[in-house]
């Protein structure tokens, strides 16, 4: 009987394509320096002695021997020829080199200092000393065609009158409880929130849909001093790389020759 795959385990083997050989599945490699990247995904406690280690690089191994199969059965198929693998495999090329560029570009950037540190704190409060978790009640629906939905929502000062006028008009909703974490808003957002009167729904997209909601509790999570500098530390961090990206994409734009096909131009600029 013929195995789906021919499957040759290799040790100390000299092949290299980027590193030594781990494995081939009916002639394609699946190099150790594969192995280790699927590696830095394990839990470390699953790593503590050699038994384990072997157990855990094995398994590790099988699945990128699986996932070689199901690539080469999805090339068999004829799936890498589609127009539409063409453009998700740019997509997804496009997206990696700019976040390994921007890595490359963050490890130039010095560390913000205490002072810088320190004032990022104490200009965010609700992230950090005064962070608060909302809990909510609240309504989710898809965007009504009827703008004359949304343009209501103002009249409605609780969220049982907001189901009422979904309802009225015919659009389907669903009903839970949640949470919101101040840490993760905008400054301004969370103050709006926090100073909203008691059972007044906010209406605010999210992932697709509009969710209606109602602030039913409030607690209070402040984080640590050390917490909130390793925390501030880090966003200045990112505000500084997405900073000098978004001055090189200014700069790449002046000197980039863009010719737009018929039918399509730049946007006016306000």
């Amino acid at each position: 009987m013929m195995s789906l795959a021919t499957l040759t385990l290799v040790t100390g083997c000299k092949d290299k394509i980027g590193g030594q050989v781990a494995a081939k599945v009916n002639g394609d490699e699946i190099t150790q320096i594969e192995l280790q990247q699927a590696l830095q995904g394990v839990p470390p406690a699953a790593l503590t002695n050699a038994q384990d280690k072997r157990k855990v690089l094995d398994a590790v191994l099988q699945k990128l021997v699986d996932r070689q199969i199901m690539v080469q059965q999805a090339k068999a198929d004829g799936v890498d020829k589609t127009p539409d693998y063409a453009v998700e495999l740019k997509k997804m090329q496009d997206e990696l080199i700019i976040r390994m560029n921007a890595a490359k570009i963050a490890k130039d950037i010095a560390p913000a200092d205490e002072g810088a540190v320190a004032k990022f704190i104490s200009d965010n409060p609700m992230m950090f000393a005064g962070r608060q978790i909302f809990s909510l009640d609240q309504i989710m629906f898809s965007p009504p065609k009827d703008k004359a939905v949304l343009a209501a929502f103002p009249a409605a000062h609780t969220l049982d009158a907001v189901a009422g006028l979904l309802s009225a008009r015919n659009v389907p909703f669903s009903r839970a409880k949640g949470q919101m974490d101040t840490a993760t808003l905008p400054p301004g957002m969370a103050k709006q929130i926090a100073s909203l009167p008691a059972g007044e729904p906010m209406i605010l997209p999210q992932g697709g849909q509009i969710v209606a909601a109602v602030v039913t509790a409030t607690t209070a999570a402040p984080v640590s001093d050390e917490q909130a500098k390793a925390i501030a530390k880090n966003m200045l961090r990112q505000k500084a790389v997405n900073d000098a990206m978004d001055a090189r994409l200014k700069q790449g734009r002046l000197v980039a020759k863009v010719e737009y096909g018929t039918g399509f131009e730049a946007p006016a600029k306000k």
